[in-house]
């Protein structure tokens, strides 16, 4: 969404609408993100470009994917740029990192509906949100999402899936299969201009 209220051919609006015109909301695949955030990471000559590029999106929502999983490192990060983001979290998030402070992927998995391991436990999806704008933003419980897609969906023998697993047809091969979610999409919560809205985020192959 651009940031122009109004033009020659559309007066401009007002109130709400007004807001809504001037919302900007992002997405970003920002590639390794860890090695160029963690203290000492191996990618950190990146990041004075990172914070350059998000300053000048200046986005009112940032979906990142492939971010880093450890949720504290990102809080603090998304609190120095050019002006300060929350990250919107899953009820539960702090009991969650309480039990394994020094371990926040593993900790967060379970929770967050990602795989348990170093491999797929790192291209994470997270919002940052303008902490100005008070939007009351929260992430949904992925158990939600995988009800609601699994539930729905059937798989390669016709079969209605509950187990949060989706049918793969693998056409080079001729055959079929099961896949779970390796980038759980992650649904942000949000109040913008007096709605109650969903952003799905999401890493696609």
């Amino acid at each position: 969404m651009g940031r122009t209220t109004g033009s020659a051919n559309r007066p401009a609006a007002t109130g709400d609408d007004a807001t809504m015109a001037q919302f900007k909301i992002t997405s970003w695949n920002i590639k390794h993100m860890h090695d160029a955030i963690a203290p000492g990471g191996k990618d950190a000559a990146r990041l004075p470009f990172i914070r350059e590029q998000i300053a000048q999106m200046d986005p009112d929502i940032l979906c990142i994917t492939e971010a880093t999983p450890d949720l504290p490192l990102l809080q603090q990060w998304a609190a120095t740029l050019h002006v300060p983001y929350v990250v919107p979290t899953v009820p539960g998030t702090a009991e969650a990192l309480a039990k394994l402070p020094n371990n926040p992927r593993k900790a967060l998995c379970k929770l967050y509906g990602y795989p348990d391991n170093a491999l797929y436990g790192t291209q994470w999806i997270w919002f940052l949100v303008k902490a100005s704008l008070n939007l009351g933003a929260e992430l949904q419980d992925p158990k939600i999402w995988r009800r609601f897609a699994a539930s729905q969906y059937a798989d390669a023998a016709d079969q209605q899936r509950t187990d949060g697993k989706w049918g793969l047809y693998y056409w080079a091969e001729r055959k079929a299969g099961l896949w779970n979610h390796v980038r759980q999409p992650q649904v942000l919560v949000a109040t913008i201009a007096g709605l109650r809205v969903e952003l799905i985020g999401a890493h696609l192959r």
